[in-house]
């Protein structure tokens, strides 16, 4: 029982850590929307990580009109201004993840996908609570660290780890296309 409350409490810390983070797309002033990174251009399908579920590929900056119909109703859903991009950040919870989306060009498109629970894995078999050196076995140690994560990147995307006691206790894929100029 204590280990679960302590496991709680670690989800709960990574829930607080990433809102915060996703602050940094949605509240933004006037003067940094001016400092929009938009590099790249969106592809079909990027080769990068991407995510699994009930037999579906889910890819970062793909479209995501399709991937939304297939899941069916959400049971959370949010929207916010994106400072990054000229958008609106929409967010749509099924219980253990959430995908976020942005559009351009009147389209809408997979900006990130962040891990709720441990009831889920990423393609190469990461989950919520596993042991650090397993994340490194899975992995690999060509990550960069930023703001207390374990980053990987591939072509326009990064997959994000935030480690806590040796445990992973947040998953994020992310676009770069929609990241603020540091």
């Amino acid at each position: 029982m204590a280990k679960q409350i302590n496991s709680y409490k670690k989800v709960l810390k990574a829930i607080v850590w990433i809102g915060m983070s996703s602050f940094l797309l949605v509240g933004c002033s006037k003067e940094q929307k001016n400092e929009i990174n938009q590099t790249g251009t969106i592809q079909e399908q990027n080769n990068g990580y991407y995510f699994v579920y009930d037999e579906m590929e889910i890819e970062i900056d793909m479209p995501a009109k399709e991937v939304l119909e297939n899941l069916g109703h959400y049971k959370t859903y949010f929207e916010a201004q994106s400072c990054a991009i000229d958008s609106i950040i929409r967010t749509y919870g099924y219980g253990n993840f959430e995908i976020d989306t942005y559009e351009l060009d009147e389209k809408e498109y997979i900006s990130s996908i962040f891990f709720k629970d441990d009831t889920i894995t990423t393609k190469e078999g990461a989950f919520l609570f596993m042991d650090k050196e397993r994340l490194f076995e899975l992995y690999g140690k060509d990550y960069v660290e930023e703001a207390g994560m374990f980053v990987y990147y591939k072509d326009k995307m990064k997959l994000k780890f935030l480690i806590s006691e040796d445990e992973v206790v947040s998953i994020q894929y992310a676009s770069l296309v929609t990241e603020v100029k540091q």
